[in-house]
């Protein structure tokens, strides 16, 4: 209901045809575009449809009404829907790199990774600069193991926005997984400088776990629970290192609150080690 009153006045709008100032509309367009952008920020994606299909309504000529349907879309799992949105924006315009980039996400997103690195490198193509294909094939080439490629694409992407924190973390990821963990620690802590996110300090602690830094790795893996208590894999890697430590009763207390969260591997482990210990 809360956005209703917005939608039905553009509704009114285009009823009344030619009685409607430019002014008017240009204002409710304008308005809604906030509104989309406001509800994107906020991960409303529900929200975010209703005020595109606003924005469609009163000017259709305009793509970005589409595209936010399409990300919306996409953000939700409704993939397919998705796809048919970037398809359509992109055989009215080939040069926009912005739905290449989208299109290539999303196909990510459903395992088609020849055609998302198809798109990512189209979006590139049309703007060298644009920052969200430089992270996401970036991130593609890691997920690759093609180290070098994804470092040539977050190099770049540094150069556009050296403090962005989705460029950060992925950093720390890629020196993670070439085992350079001491790199990989000090992207974690510029990121977390700017913004706490739970998964942060959980990757954070990981890499701190593979150091044997283990009172550390506990601090980070209890902050990321301290942001997300339902996020499973903190308590099991927090339980590891209380094995590793001998702190047994700790370790048997997180991989049952894994276990709750549906974490079958902590289920496994804390059927194996702790049923053992309670029965003795």
């Amino acid at each position: 209901m809360k956005h209703f009153w917005l939608i039905a006045f553009a509704i009114l709008l285009l009823s009344c045809g030619n009685k409607s100032s430019k002014k008017e509309v240009q204002y409710s367009i304008d308005l809604l575009k906030k509104k989309v952008n406001s509800s994107l920020d906020q991960n409303d994606f529900n929200a975010v449809i209703l005020y595109c299909d606003s924005l469609i309504l009163l000017d259709s000529s305009n793509p970005s009404g589409l595209l936010g349907k399409g990300i919306a879309l996409s953000s939700l799992g409704r993939n397919e829907e998705a796809l048919s949105i970037f398809d359509l924006i992109i055989s009215k315009d080939t040069a926009w790199p912005d739905p290449y980039g989208w299109r290539a996400f999303t196909r990510q997103n459903i395992g088609d990774t020849t055609g998302a690195m198809s798109d990512y490198n189209k979006s590139i193509a049309r703007d060298s600069n644009y920052f969200k294909s430089r992270v996401n094939r970036g991130n593609l080439f890691r997920k690759q193991r093609k180290y070098e490629d994804a470092k040539r694409d977050f190099t770049a992407a540094f150069q556009i926005d050296s403090s962005a924190v989705i460029l950060l973390h992925n950093m720390g990821l890629l020196e993670n997984d070439m085992g350079n963990l001491k790199s990989a620690v000090y992207y974690y802590n510029k990121a977390l400088q700017i913004e706490p996110k739970y998964y942060l300090f959980f990757d954070r602690g990981t890499a701190k776990l593979q150091m044997n830094l283990l009172e550390e790795a506990i601090a980070d893996y209890s902050a990321s629970i301290s942001l997300n208590p339902n996020h499973d894999p903190s308590y099991l890697y927090r339980a590891q290192c209380y094995q590793l430590l001998g702190k047994t009763e700790l370790m048997c207390d997180d991989l049952n609150r894994a276990a709750q969260l549906g974490n079958n591997n902590a289920k496994r482990h804390e059927d194996m080690y702790c049923k053992k210990i309670l029965t003795k």
